[in-house]
Protein backbone atom coordinates (compact mmCIF):
# COMPACT_ATOMS: atom_id res chain seq x y z
CA UNK A 1 0.00 0.00 0.00
CA UNK A 2 1.31 3.32 -1.04
CA UNK A 3 1.38 6.13 1.49
CA UNK A 4 3.01 9.02 -0.50
CA UNK A 5 1.60 10.76 -3.46
CA UNK A 6 2.39 13.17 -6.02
CA UNK A 7 -0.64 14.06 -8.46
CA UNK A 8 0.81 14.98 -12.20
CA UNK A 9 -1.32 17.23 -14.29
CA UNK A 10 -0.90 16.88 -18.53
CA UNK A 11 -2.15 19.54 -20.21
CA UNK A 12 -0.68 22.69 -22.01
CA UNK A 13 -4.10 24.17 -21.24
CA UNK A 14 -3.84 23.93 -17.75
CA UNK A 15 -0.73 25.99 -17.94
CA UNK A 16 -1.89 28.57 -20.33
CA UNK A 17 -5.11 29.50 -17.93
CA UNK A 18 -7.45 28.69 -20.21
CA UNK A 19 -8.83 25.40 -18.17
CA UNK A 20 -8.79 25.48 -13.75
CA UNK A 21 -7.07 22.26 -12.39
CA UNK A 22 -10.01 20.98 -10.56
CA UNK A 23 -8.87 17.08 -10.82
CA UNK A 24 -5.75 17.95 -8.39
CA UNK A 25 -7.93 19.47 -5.57
CA UNK A 26 -10.54 16.28 -5.84
CA UNK A 27 -7.77 13.67 -5.90
CA UNK A 28 -6.30 15.03 -3.14
CA UNK A 29 -8.78 14.96 -0.86
CA UNK A 30 -9.44 11.24 -1.86
CA UNK A 31 -6.04 9.73 -1.24
CA UNK A 32 -5.62 11.80 1.81
CA UNK A 33 -8.98 10.54 2.95
CA UNK A 34 -8.20 6.96 1.95
CA UNK A 35 -4.72 7.38 4.21
CA UNK A 36 -2.19 8.66 1.68
CA UNK A 37 -0.24 11.52 2.04
CA UNK A 38 -0.36 13.51 -1.25
CA UNK A 39 3.20 15.58 -1.32
CA UNK A 40 3.89 17.37 -4.39
CA UNK A 41 1.29 18.73 -7.16
CA UNK A 42 2.94 18.73 -10.61
CA UNK A 43 1.51 20.08 -13.80
CA UNK A 44 3.67 19.81 -17.46
CA UNK A 45 2.42 20.72 -20.55
CA UNK A 46 2.22 18.23 -23.81
CA UNK A 47 5.56 17.91 -24.21
CA UNK A 48 6.80 13.45 -23.79
CA UNK A 49 10.55 15.13 -22.81
CA UNK A 50 9.55 16.92 -20.09
CA UNK A 51 6.74 14.72 -19.02
CA UNK A 52 9.72 11.62 -18.93
CA UNK A 53 11.56 14.14 -17.00
CA UNK A 54 9.09 15.05 -14.16
CA UNK A 55 8.13 11.13 -14.02
CA UNK A 56 11.69 10.49 -13.31
CA UNK A 57 11.70 13.36 -10.34
CA UNK A 58 8.73 12.03 -8.83
CA UNK A 59 9.38 8.49 -8.92
CA UNK A 60 12.19 9.53 -6.63
CA UNK A 61 10.31 11.50 -3.66
CA UNK A 62 6.54 9.55 -3.84
CA UNK A 63 5.58 5.87 -3.99
CA UNK A 64 2.25 6.06 -5.89
CA UNK A 65 2.04 8.65 -9.37
CA UNK A 66 -1.58 9.72 -10.41
CA UNK A 67 -1.92 11.09 -13.91
CA UNK A 68 -4.53 13.04 -15.11
CA UNK A 69 -4.91 13.89 -18.80
CA UNK A 70 -3.35 12.66 -22.09
CA UNK A 71 -5.23 9.56 -22.86
CA UNK A 72 -7.45 10.76 -25.88
CA UNK A 73 -7.01 9.50 -29.22
CA UNK A 74 -5.31 12.53 -30.57
CA UNK A 75 -1.40 13.49 -31.54
CA UNK A 76 -0.60 15.85 -28.17
CA UNK A 77 -1.62 12.89 -26.28
CA UNK A 78 1.31 11.23 -24.54
CA UNK A 79 1.03 10.60 -21.22
CA UNK A 80 0.70 6.90 -21.39
CA UNK A 81 4.07 6.30 -24.08
CA UNK A 82 5.68 8.76 -22.19
CA UNK A 83 5.40 6.93 -18.32
CA UNK A 84 6.13 3.73 -20.04
CA UNK A 85 9.31 5.16 -20.67
CA UNK A 86 10.15 6.50 -18.31
CA UNK A 87 8.96 3.45 -16.08
CA UNK A 88 10.27 1.05 -18.39
CA UNK A 89 6.97 -0.42 -19.22
CA UNK A 90 6.25 -1.72 -22.40
CA UNK A 91 2.25 -0.76 -24.11
CA UNK A 92 0.08 -4.10 -24.91
CA UNK A 93 -2.86 -4.12 -26.71
CA UNK A 94 -6.42 -5.31 -24.87
CA UNK A 95 -8.71 -6.27 -26.76
CA UNK A 96 -11.67 -6.04 -24.33
CA UNK A 97 -11.51 -2.02 -24.16
CA UNK A 98 -11.96 -1.89 -27.79
CA UNK A 99 -15.12 -3.21 -27.05
CA UNK A 100 -16.14 -1.42 -24.14
CA UNK A 101 -15.73 2.08 -26.48
CA UNK A 102 -17.36 0.42 -29.46
CA UNK A 103 -20.69 0.09 -27.04
CA UNK A 104 -19.92 3.36 -26.27
CA UNK A 105 -19.90 5.02 -29.70
CA UNK A 106 -22.83 2.98 -30.02
CA UNK A 107 -24.99 3.80 -27.29
CA UNK A 108 -23.78 8.21 -27.22
CA UNK A 109 -23.07 8.67 -30.43
CA UNK A 110 -24.60 6.69 -32.72
CA UNK A 111 -22.17 6.08 -35.09
CA UNK A 112 -19.17 3.37 -35.25
CA UNK A 113 -15.88 4.33 -33.37
CA UNK A 114 -12.76 5.78 -35.64
CA UNK A 115 -10.23 3.85 -36.17
CA UNK A 116 -8.09 6.92 -34.48
CA UNK A 117 -9.59 5.50 -31.14
CA UNK A 118 -8.28 2.35 -31.57
CA UNK A 119 -4.69 3.53 -29.98
CA UNK A 120 -6.60 3.88 -26.60
CA UNK A 121 -6.62 -0.19 -25.80
CA UNK A 122 -2.95 0.42 -25.79
CA UNK A 123 -2.05 0.03 -22.19
CA UNK A 124 1.22 -0.62 -19.81
CA UNK A 125 1.99 -4.67 -19.77
CA UNK A 126 0.69 -6.33 -16.43
CA UNK A 127 -1.36 -3.15 -15.75
CA UNK A 128 -5.19 -3.64 -14.00
CA UNK A 129 -7.31 -1.93 -16.42
CA UNK A 130 -10.23 0.65 -15.19
CA UNK A 131 -13.05 0.70 -17.17
CA UNK A 132 -14.88 3.87 -18.02
CA UNK A 133 -18.80 3.39 -18.54
CA UNK A 134 -18.94 7.65 -19.14
CA UNK A 135 -16.17 7.70 -21.58
CA UNK A 136 -14.43 6.36 -24.07
CA UNK A 137 -10.48 6.63 -22.65
CA UNK A 138 -9.58 3.60 -20.32
CA UNK A 139 -7.26 4.20 -17.13
CA UNK A 140 -5.31 1.97 -15.63
CA UNK A 141 -2.73 1.22 -12.40
CA UNK A 142 0.66 -0.69 -12.95
CA UNK A 143 3.89 -1.24 -10.23
CA UNK A 144 7.05 -0.43 -11.82
CA UNK A 145 9.89 -1.30 -9.27
CA UNK A 146 8.96 0.50 -6.43
CA UNK A 147 6.79 2.86 -7.92
CA UNK A 148 2.59 3.13 -8.55
CA UNK A 149 1.27 4.67 -11.57
CA UNK A 150 -2.09 4.98 -12.31
CA UNK A 151 -3.69 7.03 -15.45
CA UNK A 152 -6.91 8.42 -15.39
CA UNK A 153 -8.75 10.86 -18.09
CA UNK A 154 -8.61 14.07 -17.70
CA UNK A 155 -12.05 15.29 -18.78
CA UNK A 156 -13.09 16.23 -14.81
CA UNK A 157 -16.68 14.03 -14.69
CA UNK A 158 -14.64 11.20 -16.31
CA UNK A 159 -11.53 11.42 -13.75
CA UNK A 160 -13.99 12.11 -10.66
CA UNK A 161 -15.70 8.43 -11.30
CA UNK A 162 -13.08 6.80 -12.20
CA UNK A 163 -11.01 8.22 -9.21
CA UNK A 164 -14.32 6.82 -6.88
CA UNK A 165 -15.00 3.33 -7.98
CA UNK A 166 -12.18 2.10 -9.66
CA UNK A 167 -8.92 4.00 -7.96
CA UNK A 168 -10.32 4.24 -4.71
CA UNK A 169 -11.28 0.17 -4.54
CA UNK A 170 -8.28 -0.75 -5.95
CA UNK A 171 -6.38 0.87 -2.87
CA UNK A 172 -8.86 -0.41 -0.10
CA UNK A 173 -7.94 -3.79 -1.78
CA UNK A 174 -3.90 -3.23 -1.64
CA UNK A 175 -4.31 -1.52 1.72
CA UNK A 176 -6.74 -4.68 3.06
CA UNK A 177 -9.12 -1.97 4.74
CA UNK A 178 -12.18 -0.08 3.79
CA UNK A 179 -11.70 3.94 3.97
CA UNK A 180 -15.59 6.15 4.32
CA UNK A 181 -15.58 9.95 5.00
CA UNK A 182 -18.39 12.24 5.19
CA UNK A 183 -17.81 15.79 4.56
CA UNK A 184 -19.50 18.75 7.12
CA UNK A 185 -20.44 21.39 5.60
CA UNK A 186 -20.22 25.05 8.01
CA UNK A 187 -21.56 28.47 7.54
CA UNK A 188 -21.48 31.41 9.33
CA UNK A 189 -17.91 30.92 11.34
CA UNK A 190 -14.31 31.31 9.74
CA UNK A 191 -11.92 28.54 9.39
CA UNK A 192 -9.59 30.23 12.28
CA UNK A 193 -12.83 29.78 14.62
CA UNK A 194 -13.57 26.51 13.61
CA UNK A 195 -10.05 25.09 14.52
CA UNK A 196 -10.14 27.01 17.61
CA UNK A 197 -13.69 25.08 18.40
CA UNK A 198 -12.37 21.66 17.67
CA UNK A 199 -8.64 22.11 18.55
CA UNK A 200 -8.50 18.70 20.52
CA UNK A 201 -10.46 17.04 17.60
CA UNK A 202 -8.25 17.91 15.26
CA UNK A 203 -5.67 15.32 14.86
CA UNK A 204 -4.24 12.92 12.35
CA UNK A 205 -4.84 9.45 13.33
CA UNK A 206 -3.88 6.32 11.79
CA UNK A 207 -7.38 5.40 11.09
CA UNK A 208 -9.28 8.66 11.47
CA UNK A 209 -8.64 12.49 10.12
CA UNK A 210 -10.51 15.74 10.46
CA UNK A 211 -9.61 18.39 9.25
CA UNK A 212 -11.18 21.88 7.96
CA UNK A 213 -10.59 23.55 5.00
CA UNK A 214 -12.12 26.85 3.49
CA UNK A 215 -14.23 27.55 0.46
CA UNK A 216 -16.00 30.68 -0.67
CA UNK A 217 -18.55 31.52 1.62
CA UNK A 218 -18.05 28.31 4.27
CA UNK A 219 -15.81 26.15 5.75
CA UNK A 220 -15.90 22.69 4.65
CA UNK A 221 -14.98 19.46 7.34
CA UNK A 222 -13.81 16.00 5.84
CA UNK A 223 -14.07 13.67 7.98
CA UNK A 224 -12.62 10.06 7.12
CA UNK A 225 -12.00 6.57 8.96
CA UNK A 226 -10.40 3.39 7.73
CA UNK A 227 -11.29 -0.14 9.35
CA UNK A 228 -12.09 -3.61 8.21
CA UNK A 229 -15.28 -2.94 6.86
CA UNK A 230 -18.06 -0.45 5.97
CA UNK A 231 -19.85 -0.62 9.52
CA UNK A 232 -16.59 -0.40 11.45
CA UNK A 233 -15.65 3.07 9.76
CA UNK A 234 -19.13 4.58 10.51
CA UNK A 235 -18.93 3.33 14.56
CA UNK A 236 -15.22 5.00 14.24
CA UNK A 237 -16.68 8.01 13.00
CA UNK A 238 -20.14 8.88 15.29
CA UNK A 239 -18.62 9.68 18.23
CA UNK A 240 -16.33 12.31 16.67
CA UNK A 241 -19.53 13.78 14.64
CA UNK A 242 -21.61 14.16 17.51
CA UNK A 243 -19.00 15.90 19.21
CA UNK A 244 -18.73 18.06 16.38
CA UNK A 245 -22.32 18.54 16.40
CA UNK A 246 -22.70 19.66 19.57
CA UNK A 247 -20.05 22.24 19.70
CA UNK A 248 -20.72 23.49 16.59
CA UNK A 249 -24.65 23.51 16.56
CA UNK A 250 -26.61 25.05 14.12
CA UNK A 251 -23.19 26.83 12.03
CA UNK A 252 -23.07 22.68 11.02
CA UNK A 253 -25.96 23.09 8.71
CA UNK A 254 -25.20 19.53 6.47
CA UNK A 255 -23.42 16.91 6.24
CA UNK A 256 -22.94 15.12 2.78
CA UNK A 257 -24.83 17.68 0.76
CA UNK A 258 -23.97 19.56 -2.08
CA UNK A 259 -23.91 23.06 -1.41
CA UNK A 260 -25.87 25.86 0.69
CA UNK A 261 -28.23 26.33 -1.87
CA UNK A 262 -29.76 22.47 -1.66
CA UNK A 263 -30.02 22.56 2.26
CA UNK A 264 -31.90 26.12 1.72
CA UNK A 265 -34.35 25.17 -0.93
CA UNK A 266 -34.66 21.74 0.71
CA UNK A 267 -35.80 23.32 4.20
CA UNK A 268 -38.29 25.37 2.41
CA UNK A 269 -40.12 22.61 0.85
CA UNK A 270 -40.38 20.92 4.22
CA UNK A 271 -42.22 24.17 5.32
CA UNK A 272 -44.13 24.99 2.59
CA UNK A 273 -42.23 28.23 1.93
CA UNK A 274 -41.22 29.94 -1.45
CA UNK A 275 -38.30 31.41 -1.81
CA UNK A 276 -37.85 35.36 -4.08
CA UNK A 277 -34.16 36.81 -5.33
CA UNK A 278 -33.56 39.78 -5.05
CA UNK A 279 -34.79 41.88 -7.71
CA UNK A 280 -36.79 39.38 -9.22
CA UNK A 281 -40.42 38.26 -8.50
CA UNK A 282 -41.77 34.64 -8.51
CA UNK A 283 -45.44 33.30 -9.01
CA UNK A 284 -45.51 31.63 -5.39
CA UNK A 285 -45.82 27.96 -6.31
CA UNK A 286 -44.39 25.47 -3.92
CA UNK A 287 -40.68 25.05 -5.03
CA UNK A 288 -40.05 21.30 -6.81
CA UNK A 289 -36.93 19.74 -7.31
CA UNK A 290 -34.58 22.49 -6.25
CA UNK A 291 -35.94 24.75 -8.75
CA UNK A 292 -37.08 28.34 -8.95
CA UNK A 293 -38.67 29.66 -11.33
CA UNK A 294 -38.21 33.19 -11.99
CA UNK A 295 -41.08 35.93 -13.68
CA UNK A 296 -40.67 36.92 -16.96
CA UNK A 297 -42.75 39.15 -19.81
CA UNK A 298 -44.46 35.81 -20.92
CA UNK A 299 -45.57 35.02 -17.40
CA UNK A 300 -47.03 38.43 -16.48
CA UNK A 301 -50.91 37.09 -15.95
CA UNK A 302 -49.27 35.47 -12.59
CA UNK A 303 -49.95 39.23 -11.31
CA UNK A 304 -53.18 38.81 -11.94
CA UNK A 305 -53.88 35.98 -10.82
CA UNK A 306 -52.41 36.80 -7.48
CA UNK A 307 -51.93 39.76 -6.25
CA UNK A 308 -48.80 41.42 -5.26
CA UNK A 309 -48.41 44.84 -3.06
CA UNK A 310 -45.07 45.71 -5.63
CA UNK A 311 -45.44 49.30 -7.01
CA UNK A 312 -43.06 48.05 -9.26
CA UNK A 313 -44.67 45.66 -10.50
CA UNK A 314 -47.94 47.47 -11.19
CA UNK A 315 -45.93 49.47 -13.49
CA UNK A 316 -44.78 46.10 -15.35
CA UNK A 317 -48.16 45.48 -15.63
CA UNK A 318 -49.45 48.79 -16.64
CA UNK A 319 -46.51 49.09 -19.37
CA UNK A 320 -47.21 46.02 -20.59
CA UNK A 321 -51.07 46.45 -21.38
CA UNK A 322 -50.33 49.83 -22.73
CA UNK A 323 -47.97 48.37 -25.22
CA UNK A 324 -50.80 46.35 -26.39
CA UNK A 325 -51.60 47.41 -30.06
CA UNK A 326 -49.90 50.76 -29.33
CA UNK A 327 -47.93 52.14 -32.30
CA UNK A 328 -46.90 56.10 -31.36
CA UNK A 329 -45.01 57.25 -28.05
CA UNK A 330 -47.89 59.43 -27.70
CA UNK A 331 -50.81 56.79 -27.39
CA UNK A 332 -48.64 55.24 -24.75
CA UNK A 333 -48.21 58.21 -22.41
CA UNK A 334 -52.15 58.68 -23.13
CA UNK A 335 -52.80 54.70 -22.18
CA UNK A 336 -50.08 54.60 -18.98
CA UNK A 337 -52.36 57.92 -17.80
CA UNK A 338 -55.84 55.84 -17.85
CA UNK A 339 -54.07 53.09 -15.71
CA UNK A 340 -52.60 55.76 -13.33
CA UNK A 341 -48.88 56.29 -14.15
CA UNK A 342 -47.54 59.54 -15.64
CA UNK A 343 -44.57 59.28 -18.03
CA UNK A 344 -41.31 61.63 -18.04
CA UNK A 345 -40.13 60.97 -21.55
CA UNK A 346 -38.12 64.04 -22.78
CA UNK A 347 -35.24 63.76 -25.29
CA UNK A 348 -32.85 65.50 -22.85
CA UNK A 349 -33.02 62.48 -20.64
CA UNK A 350 -31.67 58.97 -20.96
CA UNK A 351 -34.52 57.45 -19.12
CA UNK A 352 -37.67 56.84 -18.79
CA UNK A 353 -39.96 57.64 -15.74
CA UNK A 354 -43.08 56.60 -14.67
CA UNK A 355 -44.94 58.09 -11.74
CA UNK A 356 -48.10 56.99 -10.27
CA UNK A 357 -50.78 58.69 -7.81
CA UNK A 358 -48.97 58.03 -4.90
CA UNK A 359 -45.49 59.69 -6.10
CA UNK A 360 -43.58 56.54 -6.66
CA UNK A 361 -41.11 56.49 -9.44
CA UNK A 362 -39.91 53.66 -11.58
CA UNK A 363 -37.19 53.98 -14.13
CA UNK A 364 -37.32 51.92 -17.27
CA UNK A 365 -33.82 50.51 -16.68
CA UNK A 366 -35.46 48.89 -12.72
CA UNK A 367 -38.13 47.38 -14.92
CA UNK A 368 -35.70 45.96 -17.36
CA UNK A 369 -33.71 44.42 -14.60
CA UNK A 370 -36.41 43.42 -12.32
CA UNK A 371 -38.41 41.75 -15.46
CA UNK A 372 -36.01 41.38 -17.95
CA UNK A 373 -38.07 43.47 -19.98
CA UNK A 374 -36.86 45.56 -23.18
CA UNK A 375 -38.48 49.15 -21.65
CA UNK A 376 -36.36 51.48 -22.84
CA UNK A 377 -36.35 54.18 -25.61
CA UNK A 378 -34.92 52.34 -28.43
CA UNK A 379 -37.11 49.13 -27.18
CA UNK A 380 -40.25 50.43 -26.90
CA UNK A 381 -39.74 52.79 -30.21
CA UNK A 382 -39.01 49.32 -31.94
CA UNK A 383 -42.19 48.02 -30.22
CA UNK A 384 -44.42 50.57 -32.09
CA UNK A 385 -43.10 50.12 -35.14
CA UNK A 386 -44.21 46.80 -34.75
CA UNK A 387 -47.13 46.68 -34.24
CA UNK A 388 -47.31 49.54 -36.46
CA UNK A 389 -46.43 47.27 -39.17
CA UNK A 390 -48.64 44.66 -37.80
CA UNK A 391 -51.78 47.27 -37.94
CA UNK A 392 -51.15 48.09 -41.75
CA UNK A 393 -50.64 44.05 -42.74
CA UNK A 394 -53.93 43.55 -41.35
CA UNK A 395 -55.44 46.23 -42.79
CA UNK A 396 -54.09 45.38 -46.10
CA UNK A 397 -55.33 41.82 -45.50
CA UNK A 398 -58.81 42.90 -45.16
CA UNK A 399 -59.09 44.76 -48.21
CA UNK A 400 -57.80 42.09 -50.45
CA UNK A 401 -60.91 39.77 -48.52
CA UNK A 402 -63.41 42.45 -49.27
CA UNK A 403 -62.63 42.48 -52.59
CA UNK A 404 -63.20 38.53 -52.70
CA UNK A 405 -66.16 38.99 -50.92
CA UNK A 406 -67.32 41.47 -53.21
CA UNK A 407 -66.57 39.49 -56.16
CA UNK A 408 -68.19 36.53 -54.91
CA UNK A 409 -71.84 38.61 -53.66
CA UNK A 410 -72.12 40.07 -57.57
CA UNK A 411 -71.91 36.16 -57.96
CA UNK A 412 -74.20 35.11 -55.67
CA UNK A 413 -76.59 37.80 -56.85
CA UNK A 414 -76.06 36.50 -60.42
CA UNK A 415 -76.79 32.84 -59.12
CA UNK A 416 -79.73 34.44 -57.77
CA UNK A 417 -81.29 36.13 -60.53
CA UNK A 418 -81.01 32.72 -62.91
CA UNK A 419 -83.15 31.29 -60.18
CA UNK A 420 -85.99 34.27 -60.58
CA UNK A 421 -84.50 36.87 -58.38
CA UNK A 422 -84.93 37.38 -55.02
CA UNK A 423 -87.80 39.27 -54.68
CA UNK A 424 -89.79 36.66 -57.03
CA UNK A 425 -88.45 33.72 -54.17
CA UNK A 426 -90.37 35.60 -51.72
CA UNK A 427 -93.13 35.89 -53.27
CA UNK A 428 -93.24 32.56 -54.66
CA UNK A 429 -92.81 31.66 -50.56
CA UNK A 430 -95.83 33.58 -49.78
CA UNK A 431 -97.79 32.47 -52.31
CA UNK A 432 -97.67 28.72 -51.23
CA UNK A 433 -98.25 30.09 -48.21
CA UNK A 434 -101.53 31.44 -49.27
CA UNK A 435 -102.30 28.45 -51.92
CA UNK A 436 -102.02 30.88 -54.57
CA UNK A 437 -100.03 29.33 -57.77
CA UNK A 438 -96.64 30.66 -59.33
CA UNK A 439 -96.88 31.88 -62.48
CA UNK A 440 -94.64 29.15 -63.44
CA UNK A 441 -97.17 26.80 -61.95
CA UNK A 442 -99.57 28.64 -63.86
CA UNK A 443 -97.60 28.66 -67.50
CA UNK A 444 -96.68 25.00 -66.86
CA UNK A 445 -99.09 22.93 -65.09
CA UNK A 446 -97.18 19.38 -66.73
CA UNK A 447 -94.23 20.69 -63.28
CA UNK A 448 -94.68 18.20 -60.61
CA UNK A 449 -95.24 20.02 -57.30
CA UNK A 450 -92.09 17.76 -55.93
CA UNK A 451 -89.50 19.71 -58.63
CA UNK A 452 -91.04 23.08 -57.83
CA UNK A 453 -90.31 22.25 -54.07
CA UNK A 454 -86.44 21.23 -55.56
CA UNK A 455 -86.44 23.80 -57.38
CA UNK A 456 -87.55 26.72 -54.28
CA UNK A 457 -84.98 24.50 -52.18
CA UNK A 458 -82.38 25.47 -53.99
CA UNK A 459 -83.32 28.97 -54.38
CA UNK A 460 -83.30 29.26 -50.46
CA UNK A 461 -80.13 27.95 -50.03
CA UNK A 462 -78.68 30.43 -52.39
CA UNK A 463 -80.30 33.55 -50.79
CA UNK A 464 -79.25 32.54 -47.17
CA UNK A 465 -75.64 32.60 -48.69
CA UNK A 466 -76.31 35.68 -49.95
CA UNK A 467 -77.33 37.24 -46.85
CA UNK A 468 -74.93 35.79 -45.04
CA UNK A 469 -72.60 36.74 -47.50
CA UNK A 470 -74.00 40.54 -47.21
CA UNK A 471 -73.38 40.80 -43.91
CA UNK A 472 -70.04 39.56 -43.86
CA UNK A 473 -69.05 41.60 -46.43
CA UNK A 474 -70.79 44.33 -44.26
CA UNK A 475 -68.72 43.77 -41.17
CA UNK A 476 -65.33 43.57 -43.22
CA UNK A 477 -66.46 46.68 -44.62
CA UNK A 478 -66.88 48.51 -41.17
CA UNK A 479 -63.61 46.69 -40.09
CA UNK A 480 -61.48 47.73 -42.79
CA UNK A 481 -62.72 51.46 -42.58
CA UNK A 482 -61.73 51.07 -38.42
CA UNK A 483 -57.98 49.68 -39.77
CA UNK A 484 -57.61 52.39 -42.09
CA UNK A 485 -59.08 54.98 -40.01
CA UNK A 486 -56.17 53.95 -37.37
CA UNK A 487 -53.63 53.65 -40.18
CA UNK A 488 -54.32 57.42 -41.09
CA UNK A 489 -54.52 58.73 -37.60
CA UNK A 490 -51.28 56.68 -36.32
CA UNK A 491 -49.36 58.18 -39.50
CA UNK A 492 -50.47 61.61 -38.36
CA UNK A 493 -49.19 60.77 -34.81
CA UNK A 494 -46.02 59.48 -36.26
CA UNK A 495 -45.34 63.07 -38.27
CA UNK A 496 -46.95 65.43 -35.47
CA UNK A 497 -44.24 63.38 -32.99
CA UNK A 498 -41.53 64.24 -35.49
CA UNK A 499 -42.18 67.22 -36.06
CA UNK A 500 -42.27 67.76 -32.08
CA UNK A 501 -39.20 66.56 -31.78
CA UNK A 502 -37.68 68.70 -34.76
CA UNK A 503 -38.91 71.88 -32.50
CA UNK A 504 -37.41 70.53 -29.30
CA UNK A 505 -34.04 70.04 -30.83
CA UNK A 506 -34.24 73.33 -33.12
CA UNK A 507 -34.88 74.69 -29.26
CA UNK A 508 -31.94 73.11 -27.84
CA UNK A 509 -29.34 74.05 -30.51
CA UNK A 510 -30.83 77.68 -30.00
CA UNK A 511 -30.42 77.71 -26.17
CA UNK A 512 -26.55 76.14 -26.55
CA UNK A 513 -25.76 79.12 -29.23
CA UNK A 514 -27.64 81.38 -27.13
CA UNK A 515 -25.37 80.14 -24.23
CA UNK A 516 -21.89 79.81 -26.04
CA UNK A 517 -22.40 83.79 -27.36
CA UNK A 518 -23.06 84.79 -24.03
CA UNK A 519 -20.17 83.20 -22.77
CA UNK A 520 -18.16 84.70 -25.60
CA UNK A 521 -19.55 87.99 -24.66
CA UNK A 522 -18.25 87.83 -20.81
CA UNK A 523 -15.03 86.69 -21.80
CA UNK A 524 -14.93 90.16 -23.53
CA UNK A 525 -15.85 92.63 -21.33
CA UNK A 526 -13.46 90.86 -18.57
CA UNK A 527 -10.32 90.93 -20.36
CA UNK A 528 -6.72 91.25 -18.97
CA UNK A 529 -6.26 92.83 -15.72
CA UNK A 530 -3.82 95.31 -15.76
Amino acid sequence: MPRTAEIIAVGSELLDGGVTNTNAAFLSRLLTAAGVEVLYHTTVDDDAARLEKAVTIARGRAELLVFTGGLGPTYDDMTKTAVCAALDTPLVFHPEVVEDMRRYFDRVFRREMPECDMQQAYLPEGCTVFRNPVGTAPGCVFTAGKTTAALLPGVPHECRYMAEHCLLPWLEQVRGQTVRSHTLHIFGLTEPQVQELLSDLLRQEADLTLSPFALPGEVSLPLSARADDEAACEARMAPVLAEVRARLGAYLYGVDVSGLEETVLTLCRERGLTVAEKGKHFDGSQIEKGEVIAWSKDKYNLFRQQVKDSFVADCAMAVLKALENCISKEKFIEKMKQFGWNVNWTDKRKHITFQNQDGKKVRDSNLSKTFHLDISKEGLENEFNGNYERVRAEAERTNGADEELAGYYRQVEAACEGAGGVTGASDGRERRVTGEKSEDERVYPEISGKDTQAENGKTEAILRESRNARRNSEIKRRNSSFDNRTVRNAEAESIASEEQRRSEEQKRLEEQERARAARRRNKRRSGPEL
